[in-house]
């Protein structure tokens, strides 16, 4: 049997359940972090908990901004630490000269995997924190300071910057950090008293969500820690093995973030002149046979399988509207003049991807200006990063229906 880390079907017709237990999360989450996380909303804000302002179109996302920075301090805190600041200054320089395209991945790949291994937790302990957990419950990272401090935190940051993975979640990261030392400046005391309530507020958030999202929707996900805990001890250098290694509880964070984000991206996704579908090659019936023809937004279905999932929504495009493009790989799209042509056309896109890529796609589209819905595909398999000869995968068409306001039937 393959073994991988997520499945919204379980067996099932459709994914329907998995969609609607996403969403009750989502609000359940939402409503949690504003009665009981109150201030540290506002202390990220910097503005007062229940005023208007905080009310804004930008206050979903905000709140998606906290739970992920809650999450990923739970989870990679305790590694930020230990990291040398060379290693993460050396990843970040490969990362900018594979965005800049300067070199070829083929010769920036091999770099990037080994250094990857500095920046995951040794087999042993992960083994060690996956024994210790009760059913059903996730276990904490040990060792981490009482509570974060602006020190960890800083370290915390650049480790995200160097991550690969989390490149819109250390910006967010920065600010929280650059709002308390700000405070700091005007009245010592006081702002530190604040800062520190923030902190441990942000720490209490974490624990909560992974024990609630476990509940919520560990169903969905009891393939994360088997699939984790045999890549960390695989001896195959990756350079994506951040990606692979992911916890549990940032599947659950990626999953009701996806929600959230579409809530918080809806008006002006509605708003946009035109509609762009991204969709992986995972998801074509064909797999490496797909006779798609390449154009300047990726690739173009031919139909050339009518059973196909691409071939059904380039079919519901040409009803509704809007284009389908296949892309290799997601990089492709955030090349600064894809983004300007968008931007141009007032393009909205809805991007289609796995639980743990999707969330970095909506997140840099936004930081470019252009709006974004998300659809997860039902379960990761693409050769690239999950199986070595690749499974075809699959979306709920009737939940990228809903997303795009129309009929599911061409």
């Amino acid at each position: 049997m393959t073994l991988m880390p997520y499945s919204l079907r379980l067996g099932r017709e459709n994914s329907n359940e998995f969609y609607g237990a996403t969403a009750r999360l989502a609000e359940e989450t939402a409503k949690h972090i504003r009665e009981q996380n109150s201030r540290l909303l506002a202390f990220y804000t910097k503005e007062k908990a229940g005023t208007e302002s905080a009310e804004a179109s930008e206050y979903p996302q905000e709140l998606y901004e906290l739970l992920a920075l809650s999450v990923l301090w739970r989870e990679y805190g305790r590694e930020a630490q230990r990291i040398r600041r060379s290693v993460k200054l050396a990843r970040r320089g490969l990362f900018r000269l594979l965005r800049a395209g300067i070199l070829p991945r083929r010769l920036l790949d091999p770099l990037c995997a080994q250094t990857a291994e500095s920046m995951l937790p040794t087999p042993s302990k992960a083994a060690a924190a996956s024994s210790t957990s009760k059913p059903g419950k996730l276990k904490k990272p040990d060792a981490l300071p009482p509570v974060p401090t602006p020190v960890s935190w800083r370290r915390f940051t650049e480790w995200l910057r160097a991550s690969g993975e989390y490149d819109q979640e250390a910006v967010h990261a920065a600010r929280f950090l650059q709002n308390g030392l700000q405070a700091l400046g005007k009245e010592q005391i006081q702002a530190f008293s604040a800062m520190e309530h923030a902190f441990r507020e942000l720490e209490e958030l974490g624990d909560w969500f992974s024990a609630r999202s476990l509940e919520a929707l560990g169903e969905f996900t009891e393939g994360v820690e088997a699939f984790r805990t045999r890549e960390l001890h695989a001896s195959q250098h990756r350079e994506d093995r951040l990606l692979r290694t992911k916890p549990r509880s940032v599947y659950h964070l990626q999953m009701t973030g996806a929600e959230l984000l579409s809530r918080a991206y809806r008006p002006d996704y509605n708003a946009s002149a035109c509609k762009l579908t991204l969709v992986p090659r995972c998801l074509a019936r064909r797999g490496n046979d797909c006779r798609a023809k390449a154009d300047e937004y990726g690739f173009v279905c031919s139909g050339c399988d009518p059973q196909c999932p691409i071939k059904q929504l380039t079919a519901l495009g040409k009803k509704e509207g809007f284009r389908v493009r296949i892309m290799p790989h997601q990089s492709d799209i955030f090349k600064p003049s894809a983004l300007a042509d968008l931007r141009a056309e007032r393009t909205g896109v809805i991007g289609v991807a796995c639980a743990a890529t999707l969330i970095d796609g909506g997140l840099k589209l936004k930081a470019a200006g252009i709006p974004s819905q998300c659809v997860l595909l039902d379960s990761c398999g693409c050769r690239e990063h999950w199986h070595p000869s690749g499974i075809p995968t699959d979306l709920n068409l009737h939940r990228f229906c809903e997303v795009l306001a129309t009929n599911p039937d061409p």
